[in-house]
């Protein structure tokens, strides 16, 4: 439903789009299949659902930011200058939305297939150009709009509609920031890295977000004393020509106070027209480059992985047989060690799944373990004098459970017929491999 919708949106605008040459009726096929295929796709968010139907899995995607923005909207409700909670509210949600199109967005940014299946049809560069464009405003619109809703609500109920209004029209622009941001990040990436490399540190990214999310989520509220800053003003920072979010938080004060002194009109100003200088550099300078950056990057594609054949072994190599002589005697066992290992290594999926423990736990120990009352110093002293610091070992505990659970599941499950071929009377040798390279 809130698909047909958004091309209904889209269709509005029919008379732009054929001025630009573009033609309407493939622009909306390929926008309705591109909004088809984000509704399969398998996010960080929804990489362990368990549902047959996998249909609407960007619902669940938009329920998750939903709830994140509703967390979010206490800096509003905590900061007695709204200028101030506006301005942190808007960081929070341009750092959101930069995580989220490098972690979750990169697959389709990247994806070359557009090059195979539509260019040797009769699709044109600027309906092909546009739909993508097109394609990541719809997916950040239906982000945004989760994220926002709780806070527009917030907004017009306590200011007023034009408040709620200028709330939208502020993370819009914030938007803009984020694209640019995102460009050069991946430009810079393309240009150093290989594709390999490429999607390995964006499959970093995807666990950084998780591990941000999460223990930001308990952390952060038991390390910062709010009632500190209740009464900040961002308008007076020393920082305020260097963050953005403080640019654009400062309409706040114009539109809505009528402070109309020299500085914060210069800061308004900078939050109107930095981002439309953005928006065209990347409309007209970096989209070409990232194009272009793709075409070689899936031309090489091939002797990349030829070089990567040929290279020599690396240490891990070596210390990988230096444990197999060590730890095991049994070959069966040897069989189970050096698959896990290689899949450990290899498995995006599996990283994405097992290594955000590694950085939840810790946050999770330092909630329980600064629970008491009083400043973070005197919380630090009485967790030595207490017994809590001992939770640190079950959740060690934990945390090496769950990788061990993990390595069950795999992308490739079909291949799973290669250890029922195998002539093994004792299955719980391979088990005992796979334990053993997993610790």
């Amino acid at each position: 439903m809130l698909n047909k919708l958004l091309l209904k949106f889209i269709q509005l605008f029919a008379p732009l789009w054929r001025m630009m040459g573009v033609d309407i009726s493939k622009l909306l096929i390929i926008l309705r299949t591109k909004l088809l295929m984000d509704g399969r796709r398998v996010t960080s968010f929804t990489h362990n659902y368990q549902g047959k139907n996998k249909s609407n899995l960007d619902l669940l995607t938009m329920l998750f930011y939903f709830f994140i923005g509703f967390l979010a909207m206490f800096l509003l409700v905590t900061f007695k200058l709204p200028t101030t909670g506006i301005a942190l509210f808007l960081s929070f949600w341009l750092i959101l939305i930069m995580f989220t199109l490098v972690a979750e967005f990169t697959d389709v940014l990247i994806d070359v297939k557009d090059n195979y299946i539509l260019l040797p049809r009769p699709v044109d560069d600027r309906t092909l150009a546009l739909s993508r464009l097109l394609h990541l405003f719809l997916y950040l619109f239906r982000l945004t709009l989760a994220f926002m809703l709780p806070s527009v609500i917030y907004m017009g109920f306590n200011y007023g509609f034009l408040a709620a209004m200028l709330l939208i029209v502020q993370s819009i622009f914030i938007l803009l920031l984020a694209i640019f941001l995102v460009n050069v990040l991946y430009l810079q990436l393309l240009r150093f890295t290989s594709g390999k490399r490429f999607k390995e540190i964006i499959n970093y990214f995807q666990i950084g977000f998780i591990i941000s999310i999460v223990t930001g989520y308990y952390v952060l509220p038991k390390l910062i004393d709010f009632s500190q800053f209740e009464t900040m003003n961002l308008l007076e920072h020393s920082a305020r020509y260097y963050m953005p979010s403080i640019w654009i938080g400062s309409w706040w004060a114009v539109v809505m106070e009528g402070n109309f002194a020299s500085q914060t009109l210069i800061l308004a100003a900078l939050g109107v027209f930095v981002p439309l200088l953005l928006l065209y550099l990347v409309t007209q300078v970096l989209s070409k480059q990232f194009s272009q950056r793709l075409i070689a990057l899936d031309e090489n594609n091939d002797t990349l992985k030829t070089a990567q054949q040929e290279a020599p072994k690396t240490p891990s190599a070596a210390w990988k047989k230096w444990l197999k002589n060590k730890l095991l005697s049994n070959p069966t066992e040897s069989v189970g060690f050096e698959s896990v290992w290689l899949i450990t290594a290899r498995s995006r999926t599996f990283k994405l799944k097992t290594y955000p423990l590694f950085g939840i736990i810790p946050g999770y120990f330092i909630f329980t373990a600064m629970s008491a009352e009083g400043t973070l110093s005197e919380r630090w002293a009485a967790l030595i004098e207490s017994d809590r610091y001992i939770f640190l070992i079950y959740l060690a505990i934990y945390g090496i459970l769950i990788p061990i659970f993990n390595i069950r599941f795999s992308d490739q499950y079909k291949a799973s017929w290669f250890y029922y071929a195998m002539p093994i009377q004792h299955p719980g040798l391979i088990l005992k491999g796979a334990t053993k390279a997993m610790i």
